[in-house]
């Protein structure tokens, strides 16, 4: 983060922290009220986020950036009598459109061909395995708002869990190792 955006970040994230926390109660206010009514282990219970935010790191602050603070983000999935009560991590992406296949995959609904997502109860199930060196694309068709103020175009972008590649409408724009130099 750059000097000279510490001030804000610390004002932003304080902001952020606070809303963390409070929505932290509100999911344990639902995950007590789901287990006090006796359903939880018939209960599928996700918790996700549709993107990440940059906060001042790279002395950027909004999301649509190919940077994990932007484009990570959780998908944690509770289920006891399908996955047990045992932790499990997978570093597959799933994206919005995998999570409506997913959920009627791990209900055993027969997905409709019509669905563009990837159903990945398989691998959350433990029948399938994580590919070796799995991907997933990252873009931003059309450079709007701020986005354009910060003076970012167009891009595409590769994630593996080990390299970063992004090209912007000008040429090549980024390579990260995401092991050796996050």
């Amino acid at each position: 983060m750059p000097d000279s955006h510490k001030d804000e970040a610390r004002k932003n994230l304080r902001r952020y922290y606070a809303h963390i926390a409070a929505m932290d109660d509100c999911v344990r206010q639902l995950k007590d009220a789901v287990d006090a009514s006796g359903a939880a282990d018939d209960t599928v219970f996700v918790f996700t986020s549709d993107h990440g935010d940059m906060l001042q790191s790279q002395g950027l602050h909004h999301k649509q950036h190919p940077w994990d603070e932007s484009s990570r983000v959780p998908f944690l999935i509770r289920y006891p009598q399908l996955l047990g009560r045992k932790r499990r991590e997978s570093i597959t992406p799933i994206d919005a459109p995998d999570i409506m296949p997913t959920l009627l995959g791990l209900a055993s609904v027969k997905v409709p061909e019509s669905v563009q997502g990837v159903n990945r109860a398989p691998l959350i199930l433990g029948k399938q395995k994580d590919a070796a060196e799995p991907a997933v694309l990252l873009n931003l068709p059309a450079s709007f708002s701020v986005i354009r103020r910060e003076g970012f175009a167009e891009y595409r972008s590769v994630r593996t869990p080990r390299y970063t590649y992004a090209r912007s409408i000008h040429g090549p724009w980024l390579l990260y190792d995401n092991q050796r130099d996050p």
